[in-house]
């Protein structure tokens, strides 16, 4: 009879957690093995301008999308309603932090384990051809973020009620240009991610993601939809699903009536693949349409790597707005007063909720950040589960491999699930 093995640490993860299989029972379990951090706590008694930086360290891998998030709550609070040009140019920068990520995760993390190797190095000396599109796709979000954010890791220039400072048009030129031409490297990556053979898993979960009158908006939806039907406002995000604290663990695990569900790259596709950017839309319903909507938590690679392909057409087409738009305001007047409020966005792995209540003097008092991480590990045990039993026969070795691989596909944040 096979033994339960004790897991070990989980490579090319952000964050450190460790696997657990028992082999008797069926079940996996991925423990988070790092300590709560209570930035929630931190910024409490804080000026609201100290909210969108102090929260974006959380992170260092998707520090724009808490950012915006928390600057999205403020202005929820005040109720500040941004120029449309703001909201085009956030959405450009919001583009470039997922691609970042996106890139990050694709080759560096999951790719080694379809290619048989052990990491980035051993990816530069045996497929620099690789190395070097990994690089190419990395430096497009990286100067997206740099150029409208002020810097390619926690951006500078956001602000409530807009910017502090804005690109010149020749550099947004320049930039879009730049993007138009790094088209066909995006194409090249979801050619890459398609031709490799994933395991088989098939579990039907429930997929949420944020929406503006039913479409998938990674900036501005202002209602979570579901792929069972439900539909509610982001301000009752915390009716929607529960956050459940185990006592073995410092993050928290989301649940929607007692199941797991998933949120990110492919639940969005499957959400709505049909307003997807033309060369993104070509990318989904010539290569991968087969296999979508799919249940398949492996089939995450794919979906972020036709997300790259969609987010630089939509920040060319943002750009072009703010550029068409000779009038641009890029900052409107506010007032302080006390207020809560709740923004929300899609981030690289799914949708990042923050939720905040200033008093009259225009200090936090209660704060609530809910990552996607978060959201997908009761998902995330599930589908080790429903793994663990379909290949019960499996040597343990390989079984255990397989198990890290769905981890990977799911890119979890451990740093920001013990936010």
């Amino acid at each position: 009879m096979k033994e339960s093995v004790l897991g070990h640490y989980i490579c090319k993860i952000e964050g450190h957690g460790k696997l657990k299989l028992d082999y008797k029972t069926g079940r996996a379990q991925l423990t988070i093995d790092e300590g709560e951090r209570l930035f929630e706590k931190l910024v409490i008694g804080h000026n609201y301008l100290d909210a969108p930086f102090i929260t974006a360290r959380i992170c260092g891998v998707c520090p724009t999308a808490h950012t915006l998030a928390a600057i999205k709550a403020i202005e929820a609070a005040f109720k500040i309603k941004v120029t449309p040009a703001t909201i085009s140019l956030r959405k450009a920068l919001l583009s470039g932090q997922i691609i970042q990520s996106h890139a990050l995760h694709l080759f560096f993390l999951a790719l080694p384990d379809y290619l048989h190797l052990t990491n980035a190095i051993e990816l530069h000396q045996k497929k620099p051809e690789i190395f070097d599109l990994a690089i190419g796709l990395k430096k497009v979000g990286d100067l997206l973020v740099e150029t409208i954010g002020g810097r390619a890791v926690h951006p500078t220039t956001p602000t409530v009620g807009g910017f502090l400072s804005v690109p010149a048009s020749t550099e947004l030129r320049k930039l879009q240009k730049f993007l138009r031409d790094q088209l066909p490297k995006a194409l090249e990556a979801v050619d890459l991610f398609t031709s490799f053979s994933y395991p088989t898993l098939k579990r039907e979960t429930e997929y949420l993601a944020i929406a503006e009158k039913g479409l998938i908006s990674y900036y501005d939806g202002d209602e979570i939809i579901s792929s069972q039907g439900f539909t509610t406002p982001i301000d009752n995000y915390a009716y929607a699903f529960k956050e459940e604290v185990r006592p073995t663990s410092p993050a928290k695990y989301g649940q929607r009536d007692g199941h797991g569900f998933m949120v990110g790259a492919l639940a969005r596709l499957s959400l709505d693949p049909e307003h997807l950017h033309p060369k993104a839309a070509y990318a989904y319903k010539k290569i991968w349409q087969k296999d979508f909507p799919s249940f398949n938590s492996f089939h995450n690679n794919v979906a972020q790597a036709i997300e790259i392909i969609n987010l630089i057409e939509d920040a060319i087409v943002e750009i072009e707005k703010v550029l068409s738009d000779k009038n641009s305001i890029f900052q409107v007047p506010y007032e302080v007063q006390p207020g809560q409020g709740v923004g929300a966005v899609e981030a690289p792995r799914g949708t990042l909720y923050h939720g905040v209540k200033i008093d009259p003097d225009g200090n936090i008092q209660l704060y609530d950040i809910v990552t996607p991480t978060v959201q997908n590990l009761v998902n995330l045990e599930e589908d080790a589960d429903a793994l663990m039993k379909k290949h019960s026969k499996s040597q343990p070795e390989k079984l255990f491999n397989e198990v890290e691989m769905l981890i990977r596909a799911y890119d979890p944040c451990i740093t920001c699930a013990v936010h």
